[in-house]
């Protein structure tokens, strides 16, 4: 057992590893997902539920932590590899250079092992990607550069640290270094007169609102509100909309855009929507030029309205 004297720092090493793996184990699923696109969804707490069995398991025999990586994963992307074979070859490999050749293994300079890990980060990388946060808005390629310049220059968990912090900051700063109001909040609303659609492709809309069960969303779209956008779509399963009962979103209420917020709004709608039409309704031009990067393929509509519409919360 450790001293007394060592807890605090023993804890707080535990924390910061605890929260870099399961950091790392997150971005890795996310990161697949864009890498190669399947109908399954990642689920969070059950990766890190199997996060933290492995770790008592590796801490019953005096192992090191572990967690998930983009390494081997990512190879078995580009390999296109579909069952859990390779895994289990990976692991009889790594297993066997351990146990045979780990002599050998401790001869091969840090620098070549950096240079497989930087390979496989630039692998990683989706100039597109970029390209659209920065045109939703330009400060949020701060945040990259932050990222990229602190895990080269100290390391990966000290580069996630820092990216993390830079857009926490930005974001408090953008809206009043307030929590409450760097998040977006929702309300629900019945619409009670007819709207007047200004877009191309208003007739696929029904001839009138009124009556329409709508989401109102207030504040800013960016990544603090991530929780919030649980709800909604939690909110949205609730109420079990059929093919002809669209979602309607009213965006009059966002005051902000950032790439992040709006990227898991369309890919959550789009995910929970299951056919079911999506609208967005008082979409600013900023707002069309967001949702154009974020969904090209305009599987959710959005609307830009001329007349005021009298709402009223719903019961």
């Amino acid at each position: 057992m450790p001293s007394t004297d060592a807890l605090p720092s023993l804890i707080a090493t535990t924390l910061l590893i605890y929260s870099m793996t399961s950091v790392e184990s997150l971005l890795s699923c996310a990161a697949l997902e864009k890498m190669k696109k399947t109908t399954y969804k990642h689920n969070p707490d059950q990766e890190l539920i199997g996060q933290g069995l492995a770790n008592i398991g590796s801490g019953l025999f005096m192992g090191m932590p572990v967690t998930s990586v983009i390494a081997r994963s990512g190879l078995n992307v580009r390999l296109n590899a579909s069952t859990r074979l390779p895994a289990l070859v990976q692991s009889a490999f790594v297993f066997s250079s351990v146990a045979f050749m780990s002599a050998s293994i401790a001869t091969i300079p840090m620098p070549a092992l950096s240079g497989v890990l930087i390979t496989t980060g630039v692998g990683m990388l989706n100039p597109a990607e970029f390209k659209h946060c920065y045109a939703v808005q330009k400060a949020d390629a701060i945040p990259f550069a932050t990222t990229i310049a602190g895990m080269l220059s100290m390391g990966l968990a000290e580069g996630i640290g820092i990216g993390c912090a830079t857009a926490v900051a930005m974001e408090l700063k953008n809206n009043g270094m307030s929590f409450d109001t760097a998040r977006m909040n929702i309300q629900e609303h019945i619409v009670s007169t007819p709207l007047h659609l200004e877009d191309e492709a208003t007739s696929l809309l029904p001839g009138s609102y009124s009556g329409q069960h709508t989401f109102k969303l207030n504040g800013p779209i960016n990544f603090v509100s991530m929780f919030e956008i649980d709800d909604l779509m939690e909110r949205i399963k609730d109420r079990h909309y059929s093919h002809e009962d669209p979602i309607v979103l009213d965006l009059k209420g966002v005051t902000a855009l950032e790439f992040t917020g709006v990227e898991e709004l369309v890919n959550r709608l789009v995910e929970v929507s299951d056919g079911v039409p999506v609208q967005m309704i008082n979409c600013t031009d900023s707002i069309h030029s967001a949702l154009d990067q974020c969904d090209p393929t305009q599987q959710i509509s959005r609307f830009s309205t001329t007349v005021e519409a009298e709402i009223t919360d719903a019961k």
